[in-house]
């Protein structure tokens, strides 16, 4: 009796790539076999290296497949994304095969969009206040100071979590931007998530802190 090896396999939240990190994806297939034949499938189009991507009638794309064959008539290694999510497909549990594996797997982790965290905030903030609706305590909470703090606090959370919810929907998606990282050169466009992600981040402290001592205000009387 023999124990059947399972290959390895890979799903996660959306992705932002430059021909930078494509590049490397195309190079880590290329360790397995310099003589593997590597297919790039991104906008209707085929094509058989990094740099032909360059001449893509486009330049920002949500999917890309990247298949890479050796020795088989089949893909044995096969990287792909959807909308809104990113994977990866090994059909080999060979070494070699595991080890580019492992750094793609690593270098899509680095290249997660940041605005995952708000679909965990919108449904749980929702959540909360459907409940205190079914169990009719909005009625009850303005009796105290205290718990008007606290239904403000709670409604201003709520607004802010479906603001993000759908102001944010295009930056959670995959992005993949036919250009290398340097030519892409404003800052804004290199940066953006980031200041977009800091900025809100303020916002909501800001609130947060002002209704916190709104709070320990209301309990030290």
């Amino acid at each position: 009796m023999e124990k059947i090896k399972k290959p390895p396999s890979y799903s996660s939240g959306p992705v932002k790539l430059y021909l930078d990190e494509i590049a490397d994806i195309a190079n880590f297939l290329q360790e397995i076999d310099n003589s593997g034949k590597i297919e790039i499938e991104v906008g209707g189009y085929s094509f058989s290296s990094v740099d032909e991507l360059l001449n893509s009638k486009g330049k920002e794309f949500r999917e890309i497949s990247i298949y890479f064959t050796s020795n088989s008539l089949f893909p044995r290694l096969h990287f792909w994304t959807s909308e809104y999510f990113s994977h990866i497909d090994c059909y080999e549990d060979d070494l070699v095969y595991l080890g580019a594996f492992g750094k793609i797997e690593k270098l899509l982790n680095s290249c997660r969009r940041k605005w995952q965290w708000v679909v965990t905030l919108y449904y749980l903030v929702l959540g909360l206040g459907i409940t205190l609706s079914l169990f009719n305590i909005i009625d009850k909470l303005f009796e105290e100071p205290i718990s008007t703090y606290i239904a403000i606090g709670n409604s201003l959370i709520m607004l802010i979590a479906i603001f993000f919810y759908f102001s944010t929907i295009q930056t959670r998606k995959n992005k993949i931007i036919l250009e290398y990282r340097t030519n892409h050169n404003t800052f804004w466009k290199r940066n953006k998530d980031k200041l977009i992600v800091g900025f809100f981040s303020s916002i909501i402290t800001f609130f947060l802190t002002i209704i916190g001592a709104l709070i320990i205000q209301s309990i030290r009387k």
